[in-house]
């Protein structure tokens, strides 16, 4: 329902579009004829394409599907948060970024800083180990989406590249992880995918634990990987939007840092709880290290974090990549990568300091039964799942639940009983007077058949009778005329 959502927006702008240019061809759209379009028409339009982002890249509001998807198998999760379905939003909006005006871009931006900062904040209460990198790419998917906002959709795709192959490596990390602590036999209430039935994971798990805590760094922006050259080149187009937009303006790019700190936060908790700490897996399970067909993948993913495939110099996002996406060379702010460096380092010692603690995370908690609760909003408790979106919708179908019932359902019962007494009145009125009728009919032909037939006895006194008193009765006619 949601992605219908975001489809009926998208088609609407495609609609609209062509009514105005009569085409949907991006050559022709790009001849700079959107110069027809008045100018507030076309952000309605530009809006309403990026609703096709908002729903198939998970956005604000109607990212609710994407935790729900990691019921699936390990392996297409992979697939769905590095390369297919949630990219094609962000390519999109790539594609379609001369479209946008000034004021749908920042909406586009609002929009990608919720999502980006919720989905964080999210993923720091998660316990599904699956769930949390979800949540996680909920927030990565919102940075992308605030690059195209900040007028850089060339940053918006070198991070949609560089976030593909971490994530993809996190996520079958993840699955060999499952796959480790998953037991021969079922235990009851026992959930493989459940971070606080894990931990000291890292010597039965070594190639995991390398792979998983690569592109977890990739992911939280350290220094010589991949991450922090493309979250680097998003902050640095942040400030130099904020320059030329205002005071106010700098609200977003210190946003992408802070989130940034808050992705290195639980990240370096996911794999605490994973890897280290004490064992908290049942007796019978007995983790292992998969096999050389699923950690090869796993491998070959994490090389791919690293930073020297975009770009020569670690700390300078300018590489070929942006290059060759067609990023001309610009101003580069020498003290993002330290300020984005600090925070992130700051957040990954709060969470190292919290592994000291007497329960750290909360992990020695009792487990409630069923669904953990993810999210930390106590307002949305019932909403875990990034659901909110839906309540407005609750909403119309509780009052459409009481009007069925208080309204449709007493006008049919209402309909129902009068049918009832009208049918027993039909059955009254046709035993009574309709069969009453053919009865009567029946009754008087019987009647007068009898009567014939006692006339005609065979007996000829009957005869001389009825022959005296036909005879006086019309003497007596006669008498009276």
């Amino acid at each position: 329902m949601l992605n219908r959502i975001g489809d009926a927006a998208f088609l609407t702008g495609i609609l609209m579009l062509f009514y105005y240019i009569g085409s949907t061809d991006f050559d022709v759209l790009s001849q700079l004829k959107v110069g027809m379009i008045p100018d507030k028409m076309l952000t309605a339009i530009g809006i309403c394409l990026f609703g096709g982002c908002v729903g198939k890249s998970a956005q604000f509001p109607l990212s609710g599907w994407l935790p729900d998807a990691m019921e699936g198998p390990t392996p297409v999760s992979a697939l769905i948060h590095a390369a297919t379905m949630v990219a094609a939003g962000i390519f999109l909006l790539a594609r379609i970024s001369f479209l946008l005006t000034v004021d749908a871009r920042f909406v586009i931006l609002v929009i990608g800083a919720i999502t980006m900062f919720t989905g964080a904040v999210k993923a720091l209460k998660g316990w599904d180990i699956k769930k949390v990198l979800a949540y996680s790419t909920m927030s990565q998917l919102g940075l992308m989406v605030m690059a195209v906002g900040f007028g850089s959709w060339q940053t918006a795709l070198f991070h949609l590249a560089t976030h593909a192959f971490f994530k993809a490596g996190l996520f079958l990390s993840a699955g060999s992880v499952i796959h480790a602590v998953t037991p021969g036999n079922e235990l009851p209430g026992y959930d493989p995918q459940d971070m606080r039935r894990m931990g000291g994971l890292r010597k039965a798990l070594p190639i995991t634990f390398i792979c998983f805590s690569v592109c977890a760094a990739a992911l939280a922006g350290l220094p010589f990987f991949s991450g922090f050259l493309s979250k680097d080149a998003i902050i640095t187009e942040g400030f130099l939007w904020a320059s030329e937009y205002g005071t106010l303006g700098y609200l977003f790019p210190v946003l992408v840092i802070l989130s940034a700190g808050l992705t290195a936060f639980y990240m370096t908790r996911q794999v605490w709880l994973v890897f280290f700490g004490e064992t908290r897996s049942p007796a019978s399970v007995h983790p292992h290290e998969s096999p050389v067909a699923m950690w090869l993948p796993m491998v070959l993913l994490s090389v791919l974090s690293l930073f020297f495939w975009f770009s020569v110099n670690p700390f300078n996002a300018e590489g070929w990549f942006l290059h060759w996406i067609g990023k001309e060379y610009g101003a580069h702010l020498i003290w993002v990568p330290f300020a984005a460096s600090a925070v992130t380092f700051v957040s990954i010692f709060l969470a190292y300091r919290e592994t000291g603690a007497e329960n750290p995370f909360k992990v020695n908690d009792p487990i409630p039964v069923g669904e953990p609760f993810q999210s930390p909003w106590n307002w949305l408790r019932g909403y875990s799942n990034e659901k909110y979106f839906l309540i407005p919708f609750e909403m119309v179908a509780e009052s459409l639940k009481a009007f069925e019932k208080n309204i449709v359902d007493a006008l049919v019962d209402l309909v129902a009983k009068g049918s009832l007494v009208f049918g027993h009145f039909i059955a009254w009125f046709d035993r009574m007077f309709v069969d009453g009728a053919v009865h009567l009919t029946a009754f008087s032909i019987r009647s007068a058949g009898q009567a014939a037939r006692n006339v005609q006895s065979g007996r000829i006194q009957s005869y001389y009778v009825v022959a005296v008193m036909g005879v006086l009765l019309l003497i007596l006619w006669l008498v009276a005329i």
